[in-house]
């Protein structure tokens, strides 16, 4: 059996899990059994997984999550579809964007595709892989050995802009199925603000987080503490997904969503600060980029052990 094989396996066992749960969930609401159920399933998905490599496990335990969140945010729903609605939703992994449960969203797909919209998607496609080439170039290049900073920047920058190419091709996919047109990662680089970073960034998640964490955290009445638990669910969440990918936890995901609430928590006063002219912009402008940056490390820092992203160990690769 190929590993392509086993892993769509695995993937039907995570789906199996999903439809197991459905019974449940009909009568009344019970997002905590089905929660409970699902997380053994990204576990022994993980487990079963441990002979994959590295970025194969990862990716395996991500659409494994992703189902979870679907489940969750169904199970917590006060109006639910049928059988048929549920398995819609389910769908796998991204190839529909909404991790947010609505009773009776149907597909509608658009037809064939534009010519605008097969560019859109070629090109971003293509240039993943030249943007992967360029990074390992001057990862691996003697500049980087003798600069940390050095290599940091270009992974940041490369990092983003996979991300982005990524985004756009889903972005035409969901297009052509009717969803929201909205980029998966929205113009990151107009990002004035670490809150707005995030605003930004993967709408589908922070759809999630906003409905099924902070706003039972207590939304803008307690904006610290839901701000602080959405952060702090997002870091256990990566770190599942490190753990159960590279086999130990390190942590370096929890500090990096820790420390990106500081950064959020933060932005009034730099958005109060960028109100004072030009020189007020390019301060606030110069420390968002200057946090991201180095805030971004620790994430790094867990990918360097799924596949090498930093040119010589650092201390942070506790």
């Amino acid at each position: 059996m190929s590993a392509f094989e086993r892993a769509l396996i695995l993937l039907a066992i995570s789906y199996a899990f999903g439809f197991a749960v459905w019974p449940i969930l009909r009568p009344t609401s019970v997002p905590l059994a089905a929660d409970a159920l699902m997380l053994c399933s990204v576990l022994l998905t993980g487990w079963l997984a441990r002979d994959f490599s590295a970025p194969v496990r990862a990716v395996i335990i991500i659409s494994s999550l992703i189902l979870l969140l679907r489940v969750h945010s169904y199970a917590s729903s006060p109006l639910r579809g049928g059988l048929l609605d549920y398995a819609h939703f389910l769908s796998l992994g991204l190839a529909t964007p909404h991790l947010l449960y609505s009773a009776g969203r149907t597909p509608s797909v658009s037809g064939i595709p534009t010519t605008r919209q097969v560019l859109r998607f070629a090109i971003a496609l293509l240039s993943i892989p030249f943007i992967w080439k360029g990074a390992t170039f001057l990862i691996t290049s003697p500049l980087s050995a003798h600069s940390w900073l050095f290599n940091q920047l270009i992974l940041a920058l490369a990092f983003v802009l996979i991300m982005t190419a990524f985004g756009q091709c889903a972005t035409v996919a969901w297009q052509l199925q009717g969803s929201s047109t909205k980029p998966l990662v929205d113009h990151i680089f107009l990002a004035r603000t670490p809150a707005e970073f995030w605003r930004r960034w993967s709408w589908p998640m922070h759809q999630w987080l906003y409905r099924h964490v902070y706003l039972p955290a207590g939304g803008k009445l307690h904006h610290v503490r839901a701000t602080l638990l959405v952060f702090f669910v997002s870091g256990l969440l990566h770190e599942l997904i490190a753990a159960l990918a590279i086999g130990r936890v390190t942590g370096h995901q929890m500090l990096f969503f820790m420390l990106s609430a500081v950064g959020v928590l933060l932005s009034p006063a730099l958005e109060k600060l960028q109100q004072h002219g030009l020189f007020g912009q390019t301060l606030g402008r110069v420390f968002t980029l200057s946090f991201l940056v180095a805030t971004s490390a620790f994430m790094f820092a867990t990918i360097h052990y799924i596949f090498p992203v930093y040119n010589k160990h650092i201390w942070l690769l506790w």
